[in-house]
C-alpha cells in the first residue's frame, strides 16, 4: 500500500512539473511581457511571451502570441502548419484550434496578461451574454481587429467558476492562429499558439516560423525548477 502510495505520488509530481520560460534574444518588455523579434528581406515575426513559468499544479500551457507581416512580396498564406516547435530534433505538438475548444485549460491568467478582460457573464433578456474582447499587439507594426461574441450559460450563478474558464477558453480560442493572408497593403496579423507542459521538457526550445521562403527561427531555454 506504501509502495503505491509512493509510485503514484511521484507520477503526480512528475506529471506536475514547474519550468521557466527563458526565451533568448529578448528585445524588449511591455508590462511584463517579453517581446521577440526577427526581421527577414522580405517579412518580419513578433513572439509576445507573457509567462515566467509553465506546468505546476494546474499544468498551465505554455503560451506566445505571433504576429507576422510581409514586407515585399505576393501575399502568403499563414497558419499554424507555418510553425514548427522542436526539442533535441523531435517534433513538439502545438494545439490545434479544436485542441483549445476541447481542453479544460483557463486561459484566464494569460488573457489577462494581454490586457483581455474576461467578465462574468451577465442575464440579459434574451439570455445571451454579449461583451466585447480584442487585442491589437505590442508593437509598432501590429494591428489585430476588434471582436464581438455572444455566449449562452444555463445558470451563472451556481456555474460561475466553470463559466469563467468557459468564458475564457472561447476567447482565448477566438484569438487563437488561424488561417490568414498576409499582404503588404496591410498590418501585421497573428494569433496565440499554445504548446501543452507535458509535451515539453528541459533544454532548448526551437520555434521555426515560415513565411514565404523566408525561415525565423526563435530559441527559448526551458527550466525545470
Amino acid at each position: 500500500m506504501k509502495l503505491t502510495l509512493l509510485i503514484l505520488s511521484t507520477l503526480l509530481f512528475w506529471g506536475c512539473a514547474t519550468y521557466q520560460i527563458l526565451p533568448e534574444h529578448i528585445t524588449r518588455y511591455d508590462k511584463g511581457i517579453e517581446i521577440v523579434e526577427s526581421q527577414g528581406a522580405k517579412s518580419k515575426v513578433q513572439l509576445e511571451i507573457p509567462q515566467n513559468e509553465v506546468g505546476g499544479l494546474r499544468r498551465a500551457p505554455f503560451v506566445i502570441h505571433v504576429g507576422a507581416q510581409i514586407t515585399q512580396g505576393e501575399d502568403e498564406l499563414f497558419d499554424i502548419t507555418h510553425l514548427l516547435a522542436t526539442q533535441d530534433g523531435a517534433r513538439v505538438a502545438i494545439m490545434s484550434y479544436q485542441d483549445v475548444l476541447d481542453s479544460s485549460y483557463s486561459f484566464a491568467e494569460v488573457l489577462q496578461d494581454f490586457s483581455i478582460f474576461v467578465p462574468m457573464p451577465a442575464v440579459v433578456n434574451n439570455n445571451f451574454f454579449t461583451y466585447p474582447f480584442f487585442y491589437y499587439g505590442r508593437g509598432s507594426f501590429l494591428s489585430y481587429n476588434f471582436f464581438f461574441a455572444p455566449f449562452v450559460f444555463d445558470n451563472p450563478q451556481d456555474f460561475q467558476i466553470i463559466q469563467e474558464q468557459r468564458q475564457a477558453r472561447k476567447i482565448f480560442a477566438m484569438n487563437y492562429l488561424r488561417e490568414n493572408t498576409l499582404s503588404v497593403e496591410q498590418k501585421a496579423k497573428g494569433g496565440f499558439i499554445a504548446i501543452r507542459s507535458k509535451d515539453i521538457k528541459q533544454g532548448d526550445l526551437f520555434l521555426k516560423i515560415s513565411i514565404g521562403n523566408e525561415e525565423h527561427l526563435f530559441k527559448v531555454y526551458i527550466q525545470k525548477k
